[in-house]
């Protein structure tokens, strides 16, 4: 008797094996990062090629977890859904096992050739890179950013859910690249050495804010890191590979959070929408950037070739479309992007039409004083017009928060 229920249990089990096997899913892009927990904020662990079989244990929202059994015991991992496929795109399968011991994947060696990079291609300084860096470590951890977000409600997620598919439709797909990291790391240097802002507590508030944001998009995986540099000159870059760079002028022209949030999320929306350069980079150079990348490690003692100028070259152009006077097509489809955002946070979407008018009165004002400033020759007018046409055809972003009490207190 006993034989037949041991022969039995064998059975079910192996059908149950059968019927509920794990989900296998496989990474779909050439950098596809792991981290310790749902959500882009987190410690990163390992960046893993495209090819790898992910054996998955559970979803939550926009993340999936993984349990790998590394040399030193069972490890828990979570990556983005936006980085995985379900059917085996590529014909090398790689092992995860073997790709998680690479030294390649460590987040030190990744973040050490992006740094590499932005010196070589990126006309850059090391001690500006290095304050990049400094500025950004331990900013904040996931339960300070759970804190910061939790006043926006237990429906977050539904608005989220709207968010993103809102912003597809208008944007389509963002990926970030090791290579666009690194271009993007070597002009956010060249722009630091205006002089960066250090205060910690400043820096932590908007990068904080842009989490928020970011969390509710389609990019919600990519970390966004926002910088302030001094002046009083009101002006914002958008910068590829995640980097936001806010003037101290425009800060202090915004009123409340709502509003700052606003320009943050403008700027957001020209990163996804590759807004500026998205001809070079999308056509011209990317195959370029990413062998270059690859490679970088064994040629930093050869000489510079063609396809190194070209490169150079290609960082320069995308420098200048990041500071030379916007187009005002960009303009108003981010403002379009950013009302999606604010409405997808709990923020009041009005709080961007508030601060681009004030904007305009600043630049007009001082136009002549500011020869330089990304916002020159746009038509502030014409963008807030078409700002609230936008608003009135959709009822459904109005109304949110703006935060005065808590802004006062981050700008003491």
């Amino acid at each position: 008797m006993w034989r037949h229920l041991i022969v039995l249990s064998i059975f079910i089990s192996c059908f149950g094996m059968q019927v509920f096997p794990q989900a296998i899913e496989y990474t779909k892009r050439s950098k596809n990062e792991v981290r310790e927990g749902p959500g882009s904020y987190y410690q990163l662990l390992k960046v893993l090629p495209k090819g790898v079989a992910i054996p998955i244990v559970k979803r939550n929202g926009g993340w999936i977890n993984f349990r790998h059994v590394a040399t030193a015991g069972a490890t828990s991992a979570w990556m983005s859904k936006n980085c995985l496929v379900e059917g085996k795109q590529v014909d090398l399968l790689r092992d995860l096992k073997l790709e998680w011991q690479s030294p390649k994947a460590s987040p030190s060696a990744v973040a050490a050739a992006i740094r590499g990079f932005a010196l070589r291609y990126g006309k850059t300084s090391a001690p500006a890179l290095d304050s990049l860096f400094d500025l950004q470590r331990d900013l904040f951890t996931p339960g300070e950013y759970d804190q910061f977000g939790n006043e926006f409600g237990a429906d977050r997620g539904a608005r989220k859910n709207r968010g993103e598919a809102d912003l597809m439709k208008l944007l389509g797909e963002y990926e970030m690249t090791n290579a666009s990291e690194g271009m993007g790391f070597g002009i956010a240097g060249r722009l630091a050495g205006q002089g960066l802002v250090t205060n910690r507590k400043m820096v932590k508030y908007v990068n904080l804010i842009a989490a928020v944001i970011g969390a509710a998009s389609p990019i919600y995986d990519v970390p966004i890191r926002v910088y302030v540099i001094r002046g009083e000159e009101p002006r914002a870059y958008s910068i590829p590979g995640g980097f936001i760079i806010l003037g101290e002028g425009l800060i202090r022209l915004c009123a409340d959070e709502a509003e700052l949030a606003a320009v943050i999320a403008h700027e957001m929306t020209h990163i996804m929408a590759n807004h500026g350069f998205r001809e070079q980079y999308e056509r011209r150079y990317r195959v370029r950037m990413e062998e270059a990348f690859d490679e970088l490690s064994e040629e930093l003692d050869q000489k510079v070739d063609s396809t190194e100028t070209d490169l150079e070259e290609m960082i320069q152009e995308a420098y200048d479309e990041v500071v030379k006077p916007r187009l005002q097509a960009y303009e108003e489809e981010a403002d379009r992007g950013a009302a999606m955002l604010l409405a997808a946070v709990g923020y009041d979407p009005m709080a961007l039409s508030t601060i681009v008018a004030r904007t305009g009165v600043a630049v007009k004002n001082r136009a002549a004083d500011w020869t330089e400033n990304p916002f020159l020759h746009l038509d502030f007018q014409k963008r807030n017009s078409e700002l609230l046409k936008f608003l009135q055809a959709h009822p459904d972003y109005r109304g949110g928060l703006r935060n005065v009490e808590r802004f006062r207190q981050m700008m003491q």
